[in-house]
């Protein structure tokens, strides 16, 4: 036991009332007030506040010119690193810069003599790592400005600016919210990477891309409103946001990055945009979580590892427009238990449905099965799942690798036109039959139907919250009678329907997000339609309204 003296207990003592004492004074002494200060000549920030109070003020509000040296002062003023890996005194917390621009000089690029640095520490390291800060434009925020500041809770950015340049916010763990302008059009790479404290984000309207790793890291982000302008995710954009729920994107937006949205563990569903071609390597790996992938008409690839150990899906439905999957695309997908594969599908990885132990059935409609290099359903039971394949298919498929190895393939094939007369409500699944209820293009049906017999039609138009997912495009009911509600939401094979004479009215989101619908044709006798009704039919060509009396 170590003896402590009367005397050093005294010295204790002092030295802990002393630093009690310190740290309420220094509170005390902190400005809380806005201070206002123009910078009429660039670089001269520091000479309008002098070194004993620069640290004390919490609120700056600034207008005038500003240059890099500025920005530099700014952050000394915010608690950043110094050279040496420690941290300066300042506490500020909240910055306007509505009424600044910025001014490139000398220093101010990375191929001029002088340079200014922002120095920082990679996470779970003491080593000091520095990159430049330069402005490029005098409507650009500087590369890094803000830099690795704890301590900056609010900025507002200068109201003309157009661009804010890459790591500008990055690791400003305590920033939430920034102020952007409605001119900004251009957002550069990590600008809010680690930007943990942000829970709602609104991008600005005239973005067109979001760039690589822009929300990266931001553990808190819930929610972002992303503007229709925006045409492509850029890749790891999204990565880690682990408390992102839902997130909707613009219909235009054509790619999705790799690693996008890589480790989103809340998200529990997606709306893939209409006109998606593209989803990059690991753009949604390891979200847990998602449930149901329905993926969009006219995406061609599927990249590595896209959706690899989404666990937690259990309804996949592949476009008819799908050339290639890579591999591991779906690995570890094993709660799956269907699996439809498009007649467009040419190419498919080693391990594309590795580890989908769930699956219990394969309908491939590819005439010509992929030649494989590598086996893309490795770890799936081939003595229990079976494998359905187009009528004159089999012996293809038999002796081709990896496919031959399934123990059960049966020929069955697409059928162009099949009519059907339900004379007892609810048997319509029963006058199909399982054979038949996913290889149906198009179908007439007579007799009346009740809402089982249309949440069957639904599943096979492509609804994939169902007990499976068909192709059917085509649905002739004119001559049909409704004991149940009309219901074709969601059906992304959908491409015309007939509806039957006598109808008055059309539900609520009766046919809301058919993707591909193009027509619809509707008798006479209908005079209403309700909300929503035909909500996200962005392919609608042609339907006749004149009749009708109320639109909600």
């Amino acid at each position: 036991m170590t003896k402590v003296y009367p005397f050093k207990r005294q010295a204790l003592f002092l030295v802990l009332m002393l630093f009690l004492c310190v740290v309420p004074a220094l509170a005390a002494d902190l400005l809380t007030d806005p201070v206002k200060i123009n910078v009429s000549t660039p670089g001269t920030l520091s000479k309008s506040i002098s070194d004993s109070k620069k640290n004390l003020i919490t609120n700056l509000v600034l207008s005038g010119e500003l240059d890099v040296h500025d920005i530099q002062f700014i952050r000394e003023m915010a608690g950043c690193y110094d050279m040496y890996g420690n941290r300066t005194e300042g506490h500020l917390l909240k910055l306007d810069l509505s009424d600044v621009t910025f001014k490139s000089i000398a220093g101010s690029s990375p191929d001029q003599n002088e340079q200014i640095y922002a120095y920082y520490k990679m996470e779970g390291t003491d080593a000091v790592f520095k990159t430049q800060v330069y402005i490029r434009d005098e409507r650009q925020l500087a590369c890094a400005a803000f830099l690795d500041l704890p301590n900056i809770r609010e900025v507002v950015l200068p109201k003309d600016l157009l661009y804010i340049a890459n790591e500008a916010f990055k690791g400003c763990v305590s920033l939430d919210p920034v102020t952007i302008p409605s001119s900004v059009i251009g957002i550069a790479g990590s600008a809010f990477a680690d930007c943990r404290n942000f829970g709602y984000f609104t991008l600005p309207s005239g973005l067109e891309e979001i760039s690589a790793e822009l929300f990266s890291g931001c553990t808190g982000l819930k929610r972002v409103n992303i503007p229709s302008s925006v045409t492509s995710i850029g890749s790891s954009a999204f990565s880690g946001c682990t408390s992102l729920s839902s997130i909707t994107l613009p219909s235009g937006v054509t790619s999705i990055g790799s690693s996008a949205f890589y480790g989103c563990t809340a998200l529990t569903s997606f709306t893939f945009p209409a006109k998606l071609e593209e989803i990059g390597s690991s753009a949604f790996k390891r979200c847990y979580n998602l449930t149901s992938l329905n993926l969009p008409s006219g995406l061609t690839e599927i990249g590595y590892d896209a959706f690899s150990g989404c666990s937690g899906v259990t309804k996949l439905s592949l476009p008819s427009t799908l050339k290639t999957i890579k591999s591991s695309a779906f690995y570890g997908c094993y709660q799956l238990q269907s699996l439809t594969l498009p007649a467009s599908l040419t190419d498919i990885g080693g391990d594309a449905f590795g580890r989908c132990t769930g699956l219990q059935s394969i309908i491939a409609k590819m005439q010509n099965p992929p030649i494989c290099s590598n086996d893309p359903f490795t770890g799936i039971d081939k003595e229990e799942c079976k494998l359905y394949v187009p009528k004159g298919a089999y012996s293809a498929y038999f002796v081709a690798n990896y496919w031959g190895d399934f123990a059960h393939i049966d020929e069955t094939g697409i059928i162009d036109h099949l009519t059907v007369n339900v004379d007892v409500p609810g048997t319509l699944a029963d006058k199909i039959g399982d054979e038949q209820k996913e290889w149906v293009k198009s179908l007439t049906v007579t007799g009346t139907l009740n809402d089982d017999d249309i949440a069957y039609i639904r599943n096979m138009a492509g609804f994939t919250d169902g007990d499976f997912c068909g192709i059917l495009e085509d649905i002739d009911l004119k001559n049909a009678k409704f004991e149940g509600s009309l219901n074709f939401g969601s059906c992304y094979k959908l491409k015309s329907v007939k509806l039957p004479d006598g109808l008055t009215t059309i539900g609520s989101q009766a046919f809301y997000c058919c993707l591909n619908l193009v027509s619809v044709d509707m008798p006479s006798s209908v005079d209403c339609i309700e909300s929503e009704a035909l909500y996200k039919c962005g392919s609608l060509e042609s339907i006749d309204i004149s009749n009708v009396q109320r639109i909600e």
